[in-house]
C-alpha cells in the first residue's frame, strides 16, 4: 500500500507475491512492512534532517552508488541544483517488527522534472545526472526492491504527473535494475532501452600482491621494479604516502586538483580546477567523505612533488 505525506493521497495494491520478500538482515529491527509513504525534499535542510536514515539506507542498499548517498548529493544540492525542479524522492515504511517506531528508509531517489525530453513535449521524471555524476542506480534497500520501485512509479506517475520517466546510466546487471525489468515485464509496461554500453571493472577475489603475480607477467614486473630503482637512483627522495584519515586533507586536495589540471584535461578544459562550482563540489564532497571514515587518499611524492 502507497500513501502520499501530504492530504493527495493515492493507494496502490502490491501485487500478490510481493510481500515473500526475504528479511535481512534478520536480526534486524528496521524492517519494512511494505506500507509505504513518499516524502518529496527540495532543501538542504530537507535531506540534513533525514542524514542518518540515509545513511542507514547506503549501509543496507542493494547496490552501493556513493553518488547517491547523502554527503554526494548534499554537495551537489549546494552547487549544481540552480534549476529550482530537482528534488529527492524518499520512500519509507513503518518498521515491521515496532509498527509505531522510527519510519525504515526504503530509498531514495533524487530527480529532475521537465516538460520535455529530447525534443519530445512530455512531462519527464529523470533520475539527477548533474555534471559530476556517473551512476544514477538508486539506493534501494536490497530487501524490499521490487516494493520500492512500484512505490516510486506511483508516486512519479500519479503525484508528480509523470508521462516519461527516465533512467540514465543504469547499472544493467545489478539486482535494482533486475527487479525493475522483471516488474516492467510482469505489468507489459512498455519501456525503451535507448543505448547499452560497457565500462571497464577490474573485480578479483585475490590480494593486490597475488594479483599481480598471476596476472602479470615477470618481466613486466621486473621492468616495473627496474624503473622504480633508476627513479631512485636519481638521488632524488621517493615516497608513498597513505592517508585514511582527514589528515592534511585540504593540502592533498589542493595538490590533487592542481596536478589534474596539469594535465591533458586541463587543456581540455575537463579538469575539476576548470569550474569553480565542480572544484567547490569535490572538495566539499571529499571533506565530508573523510569526516565520516570513507575516504582512502594515496599520493607519490618525489623529491618533495607531487
Amino acid at each position: 500500500m502507497l500513501k502520499s505525506w501530504d492530504s493527495k493521497s493515492s493507494t496502490v495494491s502490491l501485487p500478490a507475491g510481493f510481500h515473500d520478500a526475504p528479511a535481512w538482515p534478520k536480526n534486524e529491527t528496521d524492517l519494512p512492512n511494505f506500507e509505504f509513504r513518499i516524502e518529496q525534499w527540495r532543501s538542504h535542510d530537507d535531506l540534513s534532517s533525514h542524514q542518518a536514515a540515509w545513511q542507514r539506507l547506503a549501509e543496507v542498499a542493494a547496490e552501493v552508488n556513493p553518488f547517491y548517498e547523502f554527503t554526494a548529493i548534499a554537495a551537489a544540492f549546494n552547487h549544481f541544483q540552480d534549476t529550482g525542479n530537482v528534488s529527492i524522492i524518499a520512500v519509507w515504511s513503518p518498521p515491521r517488527v515496532n509498527p509505531q517506531g522510527r519510519p525504515v528508509l526504503c530509498g531514495v531517489f533524487p530527480v529532475k522534472i521537465s516538460r520535455a525530453h529530447n525534443g519530445v513535449p512530455a512531462r519527464t521524471v529523470e533520475l539527477w545526472r548533474h555534471d559530476q555524476c556517473f551512476l544514477t542506480t538508486p539506493l534501494v534497500r536490497h530487501d524490499s526492491i521490487a516494493e520500492t520501485w512500484l512505490a516510486f512509479r506511483s508516486f512519479a506517475s500519479k503525484e508528480l504527473r509523470a508521462q516519461l520517466i527516465h533512467l540514465p546510466t543504469q547499472s544493467a546487471d545489478s539486482s535494482v535494475h533486475q527487479a525493475l525489468i522483471d516488474q516492467l515485464d510482469l505489468n507489459e509496461t512498455p519501456y525503451l532501452i535507448k543505448r547499452n554500453y560497457y565500462r571497464a571493472l577490474l573485480q578479483h577475489e585475490l590480494s593486490a600482491d597475488d594479483y599481480l603475480k598471476n596476472q602479470i607477467a615477470k618481466k613486466t614486473r621486473n621492468e616495473l621494479a627496474r624503473l622504480r630503482r633508476k627513479l631512485t637512483d636519481t638521488g632524488l627522495s621517493v615516497e608513498w604516502r597513505y592517508y585514511n584519515d582527514n589528515s592534511d586533507l585540504p593540502g592533498w586536495l589542493a595538490r590533487f586538483l592542481a596536478l589534474e589540471k596539469a594535465s591533458w584535461k586541463g587543456e581540455q578544459q575537463t579538469a575539476l580546477d576548470c569550474n569553480p562550482q565542480t572544484r567547490q563540489f569535490f572538495v566539499d564532497w571529499m571533506t565530508a567523505q573523510a569526516e565520516n571514515g570513507q575516504l582512502q587518499r594515496l599520493e607519490l611524492v618525489v623529491d618533495g612533488t607531487t
